[in-house]
């Protein structure tokens, strides 16, 4: 309870360090893991496990000093010792005298010396001291220049700058001093990519695929292969990698050849005979007595992005599309994390092979009500996509349904890329109903596998709708917000009354609302509406560019007297002045907890977990004070069943053990955990299973009460102290479970250990 875990994607490993008993990996997307060479096991690490940052976007280990630098895309620092010490250098990232790129791009070993090739010049670390010792701006008249690599080699530093090389020696001059820097030019015209020194060679290969050679004694380049992509010189061996992903090496006087699929960094274990590789399939081992390959990476989804997170049957679906006015043109998956702790990844490839149709942008996603393997993603450009048995199945588009394109009469390329599907929804009888935009008809729905469309004239051909939801406790009202897109027009929100008779819309009433008045009579007018959510109770609440606002349920919204409520926090300040809640921020994600609490995800502010009527702020979660991964939140939902919140942020997906979750229908799984609750435990103890509002009483054998509360749906928590805080003895505590009603009952045993 209250712990967080991240949920990120560990398919294209960028680059590896090797350690003497660990080889970590970084993906491209900044996630970092590790596999331990004794038992290949595999650890993650993030701000949870002690790191100080995220988005990692450099490691290499010092043999000499037993220190693992790790450097992040903020140019923030940690150095993790061989006793896993974690320190943290803050000073490039923190600098204010640097108004130049800070990323960190390369780093070397000198004794007690790491060489960090930064986007301005070079950093010197003191690895014994954990401190910046200098900082070496060596441009043309102390000028700022980006050092994409660094190496020591006889005393003697190099730095790739470009098309040119500067170095100077260790010792003897001024290395502060730019003019102390020699320059030599690289003999290429393209971009200089990666630079290896070994055996009195300097190599370095462009983007053109060449490898260059140049002799320090010589004093003289010459050309090497052609078709290298990229050249190391980890442990003491020249690594060559070509654009077929062949890595070629001599290792103990052997030429060796291994086959990745897109080869980066490179390191051997001499004592094993094993070769790792960075690579798309995770970090790569390939045994050389044996021949064999073996991957290995964390489970985690198929991207590092999250458009939509949606929760059903146990399961979270996330789909990483994207839109604005126009499409974002990413890959579809189809990704979802089961409830055995794994993540199913549905890949593009398969989709489009499938179906025979491209697959881009998958905008939303939603599993039928009985079948949590059977779920439509909608794409938002080449319509509507059905998932059967966790696999594609077909594709409903203008060439095969009722579904329709913005351009009927365009282009093939215009007719198929712009039938454009979002807000999924399902009614009480299992119909699915989507938005078809652009289209005459943008209301649709799925009825015995035919797709038929209903007709609002408000509504006709307009490009900005995303969301629809159907009342639950009216369910003839639909709701369907449309945030406002450049050219567009205004956002708005449309309101349907079906009248009983939901396919046809001759007799509906409707209204659309671009702005509206609120409890005090003021006019409010949003310049977004970009979320919407029910409540338990009913009340409807949207997420707008000045925080949430709130509707009744039903037809109060055909009322000529209808307004909106806006939250008001007090400021309990003696002036009995109020300000609106989440006022001048955007609101992007709402969801409801089985307490009835509002988890609101925002633009720029984090996470907030808010009381049911919305008026206490119960938690408030940023990059600052938790492990959040950005303060952008782009979705977020919850586990009906264990309480747990997933947020999509800008930096990937992360979630929260909450304490709350939807209350079951009785009693049958009503447990305890930890338990028993151990010495050394000092966390929250959770009784779970329960049904919504469920008393909960904590006694002693004897019968004394120790604790009483009211679980926050299906969830109780107590924090094993008495009422007067002191934690309770050793023995058996027992939890008397009590429905709101009074008709249900259930017990459950903890045992807590002094």
């Amino acid at each position: 309870m209250g712990s967080w875990r991240t949920h990120l994607a560990y398919n294209n490993i960028v680059n590896i360090a090797q350690t003497p008993d660990k080889v970590y990996g970084i993906s491209q997307d900044g996630a970092m893991f590790s596999v331990g060479k004794h038992d290949d096991n595999v650890e993650i690490y993030s701000k949870i496990y002690g790191l100080n940052d995220n988005n990692v976007s450099y490691i290499n280990y010092s043999n000499g000093n037993g220190v693992l630098v790790v450097a992040y895309s903020n140019s923030n620092i940690d150095l993790i010792t061989d006793d896993n010490e974690i320190i943290n250098i803050p000073d490039i990232y923190s600098s204010n005298s640097i108004n130049a790129d800070k990323s960190i791009n390369d780093i070397c070993f000198n004794r007690e010396t790491a060489y960090v090739g930064c986007g301005f010049g070079i950093v010197a670390l003191d690895m014994n001291k954990c401190e910046v010792k200098d900082t070496y701006i060596i441009g043309d008249n102390g000028s700022f220049i980006s050092v994409n690599a660094v190496r020591v080699h006889e005393d003697r530093i190099y730095a790739l700058s470009g098309s040119l090389i500067y170095h100077a020696p260790l010792t003897g001059v001024n290395l502060l001093n730019y003019q102390n820097w020699e320059r030599m030019s690289v003999p290429t015209t393209a971009q200089t990519v990666s630079m290896a020194i070994h055996g009195g060679m300097i190599y370095v290969t462009d983007t053109e695929h060449n490898l260059l050679k140049y002799s320090i004694s010589d004093n003289e380049w010459s050309d090497g292969e052609k078709g290298i992509a990229y050249v190391n010189d980890n442990d003491g061996i020249l690594w060559t990698i070509d654009t077929s992903g062949y890595i070629t090496a001599t290792i103990d006087g052997e030429k060796v050849t291994v086959h990745g699929f897109s080869p980066m960094k490179t390191a051997y274990d001499s004592f094993r005979k094993t070769i790792w590789f960075s690579d798309t399939r995770g970090i790569m081992r390939y045994d050389m007595a044996s021949q064999a390959y073996a991957p290995f990476k964390p489970s985690g989804p198929a991207v590092n992005y999250a458009w939509r997170i949606k929760n059903y049957h146990d399961r979270m679906y996330v789909v990483p599309g994207g839109r604005w006015a126009s499409q974002y043109s990413r890959p579809a998956y189809a990704m979802i994390f089961d409830s055995n702790d794994t993540w199913l990844n549905i890949d593009y490839s398969t989709i489009v092979a499938t179906t025979g149709s491209e697959a881009l942008d998958f905008v939303d996603i939603i599993a039928t009500p009985e079948d949590k393997r059977h779920f439509f993603a909608a794409s938002y450009g080449f319509g509507l996509f059905e998932f059967q048995d966790d696999m594609p199945l077909r594709v409903y588009n203008a060439g095969n349904s009722g579904v329709e394109s913005i351009y009927p009469k365009g282009t093939a390329d215009q007719f198929a890329r712009y039938q454009r599907i979002d807000g999924q929804t399902y009614d009480e009888e299992g119909n699915l109903w989507f938005l078809n935009m652009g289209t005459p008809s943008v209301v649709k729905y799925l009825k015995d596998g035919v797709v038929k469309g209903l007709q609002y004239a408000s509504l006709s051909n307009m490009n900005a709708i995303q969301d629809i939801l159907i009342d639950k406790h009216n369910p003839y009202i639909k709701y369907i917000i449309t945030p406002v897109i450049s050219g567009s027009g205004t956002t708005s929100l449309f309101v349907i009354d079906d009248n009983g008779t939901k396919y046809d819309e001759s007799d509906d009433r409707t209204r659309m609302f671009s702005s509206f008045i609120d409890q005090d009579g003021n006019p409010f007018k949003p310049s977004v509406l970009r979320c919407i959510a029910q409540d338990n109770d009913g009340t409807i609440w949207i997420g707008t560019d000045s925080g949430p606002i709130l509707l009744g349920s039903g037809y109060g919204v055909f009322d000529d007297d209808f307004t909106i409520t806006r939250v008001k926090i007090p400021r309990n300040d003696g002036t009995n002045a109020a300000d609106f809640l989440l006022d001048n921020t955007q609101v992007n994600a709402i969801s409801v907890d089985g307490g009835n609490r509002k988890w609101i995800g925002t633009e720029t502010a984090g996470v907030f977990l808010m009381s049911p009527d919305g008026e206490t702020t119960l938690e408030h979660f940023t990059t600052d004070n938790s492990p959040l991964l950005s303060d952008n939140i782009i979705c977020l939902d919850i586990n009906d069943i264990t309480g747990e919140v997933f947020f999509g942020t800008g930096n990937g997906i992360i979630s929260y053990q909450s304490d709350a979750s939807e209350g079951g229908e009785d009693f049958s799984d009503v447990h305890a955990y930890p338990n028993p609750v151990r010495e050394d435990y000092h966390g929250l103890i959770t009784i779970t299973g329960l049904m919504k509002d469920t008393r909960v009483r904590i006694t002693d054998v004897s019968g004394s009460v120790v604790y009483e509360t009211v679980s926050n749906g299906g969830v109780a928590t107590w924090d094993g102290t008495r009422p007067d805080g002191q934690r309770v003895a050793t023995g058996v505590y027992i939890a008397m479970c009590i429905s709101d009603n009074g008709k249900k009952h259930a017990m459950t045993k903890i045992l807590v250990i002094n």
